[in-house]
């Protein structure tokens, strides 16, 4: 699928996804910016446990049950998915149509997972069409799943800047929005500028979600 192009063997595409990814977005410039809304993000959150907890301690021991390891998924995806496409999913304030969330965080969490696993073509690449476990049949539905979903995200915000919203400077731009300035309309070793902002994303979300202590992709 086209979207796999994003995690192809180094070449001349990867390595310009990749210039673009390290150098027009994730560059310390625009990290640095972000840090104030990562602080507003965790206090919230931390204010929202603590209603957790008020609300369902026991009163003899002054505990509560909190599932944590969604807690801290659902707070890395509130702080990198603004960033990618200036949207957040999870929380009481500000939150955008629950289940379009889940069925994002659904796609990327099985893409994050089938990107660790090992099939047999991997270490016998003449059994690679045999598709053992159906990890290649996964990888393409998946696949497929993420370009609707990023391509949904793409027209919906190339239809607000068409009706002339205002746009921020370059530095506090979301990625989506810094790869259309950069890329709309353009061409690259034969793809279109949609597989090109699309793969880039797909490629920010990698390097930034796969070294999260917090979130499981199995």
């Amino acid at each position: 699928m086209e979207l796999f192009f994003a995690f192809a063997p180094n070449g001349s595409y990867w390595r310009e996804i990749r210039k673009i990814a390290t150098s027009e977005l994730l560059t310390n410039r625009r990290v640095e910016l972000q840090q104030n809304f990562h602080i507003l993000e965790v206090q919230g959150w931390i204010k929202k446990l603590f209603d957790v907890w008020f609300s369902k301690k026991n009163e003899s021991s002054n505990y509560a049950l909190v599932e944590m390891k969604q807690w801290f998924a659902q707070l890395s995806f509130n702080i990198v998915l603004p960033m990618l496409v200036g949207k957040r999913y999870f929380g009481a304030t500000n939150v955008i149509n629950e289940e379009e969330g889940q069925r994002c965080v659904k796609a990327l969490k099985k893409l994050m997972h089938l990107l660790g696993v090992l099939t047999m073509g991997d270490a016998i690449p003449l059994l690679k069409w045999f598709d053992f476990g159906g990890h290649v049949k996964a990888m393409k539905a998946t696949s497929k799943e993420l370009d609707k979903i990023l391509g949904d995200l793409l027209e919906e915000r190339r239809h607000k800047r068409s009706l002339g919203e205002k746009e921020v400077d370059r530095d506090h731009q979301d990625f989506m929005d810094a790869l259309l300035s950069l890329l709309d309309g353009t061409t690259m070793e034969g793809f279109e500028s949609d597989t090109i902002i699309k793969g880039a994303i797909l490629v920010c979300t990698y390097l930034l979600f796969i070294k999260s202590p917090f979130i499981s992709f199995r």
